[in-house]
């Protein structure tokens, strides 16, 4: 997660949820984020249809990317990245990304996890 524009300089608070039957190979997990700017985020992954996740109630297609970027709002940026790799030409394209994005929310201001 990358959140962008805190500008209070809070913290993300995060509650999360898991099951799984390894009898049936099922799995549900959800939960919820909360930027220091008050924006809530929720999310849910199941293993009925785990290439969708819902998140606040609109469904994002993964296999389009894996990695999204959040702002102090909450509001949602969809990358087409797929999880963290260790190469370092990945946090380069990543970073690349991100930085041709700034505007997207407008913000400008951008903190690392």
């Amino acid at each position: 997660m990358r959140l962008e524009g805190d500008s209070d300089g809070g913290d993300v608070n995060s509650s999360t949820s898991h099951t799984s039957n390894p009898k049936t190979r099922t799995f549900d997990c959800s939960g919820t984020l909360t930027t220091g700017g008050k924006g809530t985020v929720s999310y849910k992954l199941s293993s009925a249809d785990a290439q969708v996740m819902p998140i606040n109630d609109k469904p994002y297609d993964l296999s389009q990317g894996r990695v999204f970027m959040i702002n102090a709002a909450g509001q949602i940026s969809h990358t087409p990245f797929a999880p963290l790799d260790a190469s370092k030409q990945y946090v380069m394209h990543l970073e690349q990304y991100v930085d041709a994005n700034k505007g997207l929310h407008g913000t400008s201001q951008q903190r690392r996890p």
